[in-house]
């Protein structure tokens, strides 16, 4: 009888005299389940999101950063051809004085009021910005100045000047009557008192066909370079071939370091990406950063007049960076957020039926034989549950058996004792 009291208690059962047993203390679960398949799962999950989040960033802000570069080489060549498109028009401005009948005998004679009828008309019409007529030495005859703001017919008229013309290189070269594989005409840069000036200069010529006089049709570089900024949306600066600055939509441009127009002057035979990369520089002005393309300011017969800066800020690239940093970093967040979420709960639902087994054996293990386990679904822990349960039908069985059989052998030794 004692033996089996003691196999009673040592299995955790309740003795039939009604002893107490004491509780059965099950080992602490240190790590569970759930723990070991989620923690690794999030660990990948947060590696993913890191990389993934480091790839698109590095991805995008390169993209952005080509685009600019690209943006601002178009821009650059957008405004040598401007140049040259501008120059080409005061050189269709030119023939049309020059086929003027009557301009050639007008300025060999000096005479102002004929050259004003004969040369207001054609100015106006094709709206030049400064029209002028010198005699065979050189001399101002009559010059034409558009009023700045004015009207297309709204121009100034002057009969002197203080500028030698005929000490102009380009200038000169129509006096002398040269001609060269691009024609008789030529181009330049005059400075004046009022503003740098772009001319076109061709010879006026007499019946004879000899020269009486120099033709100067001209723009401004300001009013050139307003016109590139409105087709281009780019800040256009022009500097001596030294990096002085001519003349810039900027209110205060920049001088460019003397190698560094050197070097552009020197490389402009290379292709336009490797010249236009390697001349970049950066600005900031009026706190906004940009960035310049420099390149050469070529007239005609691809004379180098100077230097051709186009600079586009920035700014739009910083705030696209910022804003798309954000972006990354909160899809980031949120889709490792998602992606944590799902692993508890799934980790929740594997788990969960092992863990009902876990309360189970416990109420097992403090005595309880009637506990039973709802199976769910057809995996592996199906199956230990089904048998978990039978486990403990056989276990209730065998301890009423058992306690059928005690109460037997007591009374059989009660009536043998009688």
């Amino acid at each position: 009888m004692e033996v089996i009291k003691d196999n009673l208690l040592s299995e955790g059962i309740h003795s039939p005299r009604g002893e107490k047993v004491p509780r059965v203390r099950l080992p602490q679960v240190r790590f569970p389940i759930r723990v070991k398949i989620t923690v690794p799962f999030l660990i990948l999950a947060v590696g993913l999101a890191i990389g993934a989040a480091y790839a698109i960033t590095q991805i995008v802000f390169d993209t952005i950063d080509e685009r600019f570069t690209n943006q601002l080489i178009e821009s650059g060549k957008l405004s040598a051809e401007s140049m040259v498109r501008q120059e080409e028009s005061l050189l269709r401005s030119l023939r049309l004085f020059t086929y003027t009948e009557g301009l050639s005998d007008a300025t060999a004679l000096n005479d102002v009021d004929r050259l004003k009828t004969l040369s207001l008309g054609v100015a106006a019409n094709q709206g030049e910005d400064v029209v002028k007529f010198l005699d065979q030495d050189g001399q101002l005859v009559l010059g034409i100045v558009h009023q700045s703001g004015g009207d297309a017919a709204d121009y100034n008229f002057t009969t002197s000047s203080d500028i030698n013309f005929a000490a102009i290189p380009f200038i000169a070269n129509v006096l002398e009557g040269r001609v060269d594989e691009f024609g008789d005409k030529y181009s330049g840069l005059v400075q004046e008192s009022g503003g740098d000036v772009f001319y076109a200069a061709g010879p006026l010529l007499d019946g004879e066909g000899q020269i009486s006089g120099v033709v100067l049709v001209g723009k401004t570089v300001v009013t050139m370079l307003r016109q590139i900024h409105d087709e281009t949306l780019a800040q256009i600066t022009v500097y001596e071939a030294v990096g002085v600055p001519y003349d810039s939509t900027f209110y205060e441009p920049l001088p460019v370091n003397g190698d560094d127009a050197a070097l552009v002057l020197a490389n402009q035979n290379e292709s336009s990406l490797r010249r236009n990369i390697g001349s970049r520089r950066g600005l900031n002005i009026s706190n906004i950063d940009y960035e310049e393309i420099l390149g050469p300011w070529e007239g005609r017969g691809n004379e180098d007049l100077g230097l051709i800066g186009v600079s586009l800020p920035r700014t739009f690239l910083v705030r696209a960076s910022n804003a798309t940093r954000l972006q990354i970093t909160g899809l980031a967040s949120f889709s490792l957020l998602l992606v944590i979420m799902l692993g508890v709960y799934i980790a929740s639902a594997i788990t969960r039926p092992l863990r009902n087994l876990v309360e189970a054996s416990t109420e097992v293990a403090e005595g309880n034989l009637q506990v039973q386990i709802m199976p769910r679904g057809n995996d592996e822990v199906t199956v230990l549950t089904r048998s978990f349960n039978t486990m403990i039908a056989s276990l209730n069985q065998s301890k009423a058996d058992l306690l059928n059989a005690y109460d037997s052998t007591l009374e059989g030794w009660s009536m043998a004792l009688e």
